[in-house]
């Protein structure tokens, strides 16, 4: 499904945000934002920002620890807890970055310097295995900037359903063919119409003797 993307990240030192766009299976990031780094300033700019680009019809991604401003609009992303497979958001979104990029799929800011400071590094992420061979995932958070993070905030973007978007919900409606149930008096009308007829084919109009049969 084609849409826009605004990804927000709060959880390093540097806030910022980015814009995307997902069309016919292509990212592409648009435009990059620094936010203000204390908590002041963002209560002045950043609530009015989500609901702005909220109205435009855009998922809102915010990626901060405590859900503060998601609480204002936007949907409260944390990389460490589990996605729809069990495995870290984070992890999830790495896979789909790694699969996008392989294909090309991805086109980066045109900012100065956006191509290397959008890549991830490929080491960014350890698996190893516990005593009964569940996989644990050891992430070097110190090293992913505030891009990397709002990169993997556009992928997850990608596959994630707001499903309480106008956009969504008309896509939905738009494949459903609703049927109505029968009208239980259909029967009889149909009883009532076909009497209504054979009464009329009995009956001979009389001529202006007067004479003939009526109805």
């Amino acid at each position: 499904m084609d849409k826009a993307i605004c990804a927000i990240t709060l959880s390093t030192s540097k806030p910022m945000l980015v814009e995307a766009v997902w069309h016919k299976g292509n990212l592409t990031l648009l435009s990059e934002q620094t936010l203000p780094a204390d908590r002041k300033g963002l209560l002045d700019v950043l609530p009015n920002i989500i609901r702005k680009i909220e109205k435009n019809g855009d998922d809102v991604l915010v990626d901060e620890r405590s859900g503060f401003f998601s609480a204002t609009g936007g949907k409260h992303i944390q990389f460490a807890a589990p996605g729809t497979s069990g495995k870290p958001i984070l992890v999830e979104s790495l896979d789909l970055y790694r699969e996008l990029s392989l294909q090309k799929a991805i086109i980066r800011p045109k900012t100065t310097g956006a191509g290397q400071r959008y890549t991830i590094p490929d080491n960014i992420i350890d698996v190893e295995h516990d005593t009964r061979g569940q996989a644990v995932y050891r992430i070097d958070w110190e090293r992913l900037k505030s891009e990397h993070l709002l990169m993997l905030l556009c992928v997850y973007g990608t596959i994630y359903q707001n499903v309480a978007s106008a956009s969504y919900i008309e896509q939905m409606y738009s494949s459903v063919t609703v049927e109505m149930p029968p009208d239980p008096l259909d029967p009889l009308r149909k009883i009532v119409r076909a009497t209504e007829t054979e009464a009329i084919k009995s009956v001979t109009m009389s001529p202006l003797t007067g004479k003939g049969r009526y109805l």
